[in-house]
C-alpha cells in the first residue's frame, strides 16, 4: 500500500479545482466535472487523463478524478517500470521524499510539487510505468517505430506505416510544435518516437488491466491521450473489447477539444516562451 496523504486533503483539492473548470465533450456541455462525468468514466476499463505537463491545475484535476474513481491501477507516462517497482510499498509522506525515491528532479519533468497531488490520490492503486529506456528511444528515432518494442509492437500497429495524409499532418504538427526551428527532415524520426511511446503507454495499460482487473487510469500528456492516433487509438486496435475513454486537459483558447471524449478547460499559467529553449 502507498500512503501519500488523506482523502480529506484530496476532497479539498477537488473542491478548489472543480470550481474553475468547464467541461466540454461527448455528452452535454457542463460547467464542472460533476457526478455525471464520474459516472460516465466509471463505465470504462481504461481512462486516459491528458495534461499540459507544467500546468498545476491539470494535475489537481487529475488527482480529483483519480480520487473519485478509486482505480485499481494508475499508469504514468513519466515513470519507468523500475521506478514504479521502487514506489510500491513505500510509505511516502511528502513531495521531497517522493522526489528522492523516484529521482524525479533528475528526470527533466516539471517539479514534483505540482505532480504530488496525483501521487497523493493513488491510495491503494498500483502504480505502473510506461517510460522506456533511452536506448529504446534512440532505436525508434534511428530505425523507426516498427521494431522498437520488439514483437509486441505489431499488436499496436507499429509494423504498419502511416497513411500519407496522416504522415503529412503529423510532420506539420511536429514542425510547428518545435517552433519551426528544427529541420523538417527530423520530423519523421520524432514521429516514430511518439508512436513508440503511444504503444508503450497502451501496452502498460493493458498489462495493468490484466493484472489488477481495472479500472486503470493513465496519466499522460495530451498528445498521447488524443483519440485519433494516440495511445487510446492503439489500445482499441489491440483490444477492441476494452472500453477506453480519453480526457484532455486544455488551457482556455488552446487545443482542440474534439480530439478527446471529454475536454476540461482550465486557466493558463505564466511561463517563459518554450521556443526560446529550442536551438536550431
Amino acid at each position: 500500500m502507498i500512503h501519500l496523504g488523506t482523502k480529506g486533503t484530496l476532497m479539498n483539492i477537488m473542491t478548489r479545482t472543480i470550481a474553475a473548470i468547464g467541461l466540454f465533450g461527448a455528452g452535454p456541455a457542463m460547467t464542472q466535472p460533476n457526478d455525471a462525468l464520474i459516472t460516465a468514466l466509471s463505465q470504462a476499463d481504461v481512462i486516459f487523463l491528458g495534461e499540459v505537463h507544467d500546468n498545476p491545475y491539470h494535475h489537481e484535476s487529475q488527482a480529483a478524478i483519480i480520487a473519485a474513481l478509486d482505480p485499481s491501477a494508475v499508469v504514468f507516462e513519466m515513470l519507468t517500470a523500475g521506478q514504479t517497482e521502487t514506489l510500491r510499498g513505500h510509505d511516502i509522506v511528502d513531495a521531497a521524499t517522493l522526489d528522492t525515491v523516484l529521482g524525479w528532479s533528475q528526470s527533466g519533468w516539471p517539479t514534483m510539487e505540482i505532480y504530488y497531488p496525483v501521487f497523493q490520490a493513488l491510495d491503494d492503486a498500483v502504480p505502473y510505468g510506461a517510460a522506456q529506456p533511452q536506448f529504446v528511444m534512440m532505436q525508434a528515432y534511428q530505425n523507426g517505430a516498427a521494431d522498437s518494442l520488439g514483437p509486441v509492437g505489431a499488436l499496436y500497429g507499429l509494423d504498419q506505416p502511416l497513411d500519407a495524409t496522416t504522415r503529412d499532418q503529423r510532420i506539420e504538427l511536429q514542425f510547428l510544435a518545435h517552433c519551426s526551428k528544427l529541420p523538417r527532415e527530423m520530423m519523421p524520426n520524432m514521429i516514430a518516437v511518439q508512436r513508440m511511446r503511444d504503444a508503450a503507454l497502451a501496452d502498460a495499460s493493458l498489462t495493468a488491466l490484466g493484472q489488477t482487473g481495472g479500472p486503470v487510469v493513465v496519466v499522460t500528456g495530451n498528445g498521447h491521450a488524443r483519440n485519433d492516433w494516440g495511445a487510446p487509438s492503439m489500445m482499441r486496435h489491440a483490444a477492441s473489447e476494452v472500453a477506453v475513454v480519453s480526457i484532455g486537459h486544455l488551457e482556455r483558447g488552446t487545443g482542440d477539444p474534439g480530439l478527446f471524449d471529454y475536454a476540461l478547460m482550465t486557466d493558463t499559467i505564466m511561463r517563459d516562451d518554450p521556443c526560446d529553449l529550442i536551438q536550431p
